[in-house]
């Protein structure tokens, strides 16, 4: 991880997350700036970074763009016209995500935290009324008991106690129980 950046997070970052840790604000900055040719100035990047200039492998995310098993032909040749293809294809969706984010999502999001900070109460009652969503949470985020986190089946049962889990991701941020009532026995941390 980055010293500098001093976040110190309970879930650990996937590969994506560590490298939008390294290189996320200048890739962003590039696109949204589009002082150039943002589109393959981060190709660049994403392969040097990925592959120091020579690709070899397309990730499995988008291994269809593969060569097929039943074509002959020169591989390492199909190989890098594929690579081609799929640097192309992750990075238009790449660059229509942060678009997306930084025009669309993120300017919605300051007019509803405006809302919710000016609110009347008597407006958010009335629209949960009308709504039928009175008293409802809107939205909860639970990790999972720090005990379980890695755990499963056998081992995951005897530490958590419930009957049929299988499954508590090393992060806590889901999990798994062969049953709906041990699933919600695991939400509320039984």
């Amino acid at each position: 991880m980055r010293p500098e950046v001093k976040v110190k997070r309970e879930i650990r970052l996937s590969s994506a997350g560590l490298i939008h840790t390294y290189f996320g604000e200048e890739v962003n900055r590039k696109i949204l700036e589009r002082n150039s040719n943002p589109e393959e100035e981060l190709m660049e990047l994403i392969t040097a970074f990925r592959c120091k200039g020579e690709p070899k492998y397309t990730s499995a995310r988008v291994s269809h763009f593969n060569p097929a098993w039943n074509e002959a032909a020169d591989y390492a040749e199909d190989v890098a016209k594929c690579f081609e293809k799929v640097k192309a294809y992750v990075g238009a969706e790449f660059i229509d995500k942060v678009l997306y984010y930084a025009n669309r999502w993120w300017p919605a999001r300051a007019i509803v935290e405006k809302a919710v900070r000016n609110r009347l109460e008597e407006h958010l009652y009335e629209l949960e009324g009308e709504h039928g969503i009175g008293g409802l949470p809107k939205y909860v985020i639970m990790i999972l008991a720090r005990k379980w986190r890695g755990e499963r089946d056998d081992k995951l049962e005897e530490i958590s106690g419930i009957e049929g889990a299988n499954f508590c991701h090393q992060t806590g941020f889901n999990g798994g129980n062969r049953t709906r009532e041990g699933t919600l026995r695991m939400a509320v941390g039984d």
